[in-house]
């Protein structure tokens, strides 16, 4: 079952509830320290991220992803670009996750 799934089975008064614990963690992420970091991606997905101090290694995996896309013998261009992102320091452990998996 997925989120919204689990939302829409919830009561009036679990949805009041639930909507102030909602708000309160919204307002700790805005406040949360933001980290910049270099994302591997294109229009709609994030390859890879790397630490600001290794701009070589994002640029390294963006020409082995290009070149892996000419090999694959796909019709369809790909926009890939290296981008400076600031992303919540709780979540980048998770974004150094797309390393593994790209």
């Amino acid at each position: 079952m997925n989120l919204r799934e689990s939302i829409n089975k919830l009561n009036y008064s679990d949805l009041c509830r639930v909507r102030g614990w909602v708000k309160e963690a919204i307002i700790r992420k805005l406040d949360e320290e933001k980290v910049s970091v270099w994302m591997v991606c294109d229009e709609d997905l994030n390859y890879a991220c790397y630490p600001i101090d290794q701009h070589g290694k994002a640029v390294e995996k963006m020409a082995e992803l290009a070149l892996k896309h000419a090999e694959s013998e796909k019709d369809m261009p790909i926009t890939l670009m290296v981008q400076e992102r600031k992303i919540e320091e709780s979540e980048l452990q998770d974004f150094y996750a797309l390393n593994e998996s790209a």
